[in-house]
């Protein structure tokens, strides 16, 4: 299995105005997948919306507040960025990132492309410790913003076309 995480974003649709929302306790949620609305969500849900046939592609997102977040997870609205003291806090990181991960994921083998740098990478990279069966990959090593991001992004989702239609290619029987 191929996990994507991605960060949440500054950007985030009010889950009132999103059609699928419930109420608990009175505040409006809705999917995290919903809620997120940065540029690499945007591509992200684009992408697999036009295939749906990404069964072998998980995207999880890490919040700033929540840690890992599955796109079905209810979230509401709110308004933070990942800050240094909750980023290099170990019951945090634990409770927020390893336990999520260990409880739904397990220890398998796995392979988890991310796309981000900073706090965030160090919260995740922390929290992933534990799972050496993972391989992790950085998306754009080297980036300067979010653009680089969402570049790498691009070619990411286009290289995984590409071997996916290769691999058709190569169980298609002949005429």
């Amino acid at each position: 299995m191929h996990y994507l995480i991605l960060p949440c974003s500054k950007r985030k649709r009010d889950p009132a105005t999103i059609y699928s929302h419930v109420l608990v306790n009175g505040q409006p949620m809705a999917e995290a997948w919903s809620v997120y609305d940065g540029n690499q969500t945007r591509l992200a849900r684009r992408e697999l919306l036009a295939s749906p046939r990404w069964s072998d592609l998980t995207v999880v997102f890490l919040s700033a507040r929540y840690g890992l977040v599955w796109p079905d997870a209810l979230i509401p609205y709110y308004d933070e960025a990942l800050a240094r003291e909750r980023a290099t806090d170990r019951f945090w990181v634990r409770q927020r990132i390893t336990e999520v991960w260990g409880t739904i994921v397990g220890f398998d083998a796995h392979t988890v492309t991310y796309a981000f740098g900073g706090l965030y990478e160090q919260a995740l990279m922390t929290g992933l410790r534990p799972f050496t069966a993972l391989t992790l990959n950085r998306l754009a090593p080297h980036a300067r913003g979010q653009g680089d991001y969402l570049a790498a992004l691009r070619d990411f989702f286009m290289a995984l076309k590409a071997a996916r239609r290769a691999r058709n290619a190569a169980t298609i029987p002949p005429l």
